[in-house]
């Protein structure tokens, strides 16, 4: 189990389980269960994701949909992601040590590959000219 500090100071814990997977496929419609390929880039999706993952102790602590959309600044929610895809590849590892390490993998080459994407979009925004082929050197 993993847990978050969001803007008000409050730590959510993240301990995906099977019922989280469900809930995530029947209230957004992505298999992550079975399509781990389906992980979401999108930051509402990601958002939602979550929501589900956490809603019982933000239901717990009377705190709605909206309200904890608005305790997640991109700082927080790049945290909780990162902690959220670390207990989804972990809830792997224990089914199938491959599968798990695979998936980890996978997530550790996307972190890098938009690391290196960000640079290059830095180095074009700065560059006075439009050589891109020359920006990948």
């Amino acid at each position: 189990m993993r847990n978050f500090i969001d803007n008000l100071g409050h730590a959510w814990s993240l301990d995906l389980t099977a019922g989280h997977l469900l809930g995530i496929q029947s209230e957004m419609g992505i298999n992550l269960a079975d399509e781990p390929e389906t992980i979401p880039d999108s930051l509402m999706k990601m958002v939602g994701i979550l929501w589900i993952t956490c809603q019982d102790e933000a239901k717990g602590i009377n705190v709605t949909p909206q309200e904890f959309g608005k305790r997640l600044s991109g700082k927080v929610l790049q945290d909780a992601w990162e902690k959220w895809m670390q207990e989804y590849t972990d809830f792997f590892v224990h089914l199938s040590p491959a599968r798990g390490q695979l998936m980890r993998g996978m997530w550790e080459k996307a972190k890098e590959l938009e690391r290196a994407r960000a640079i290059l979009i830095e180095k074009a925004c700065s560059s006075s000219s439009l050589d891109l082929p020359g920006l990948s050197e």
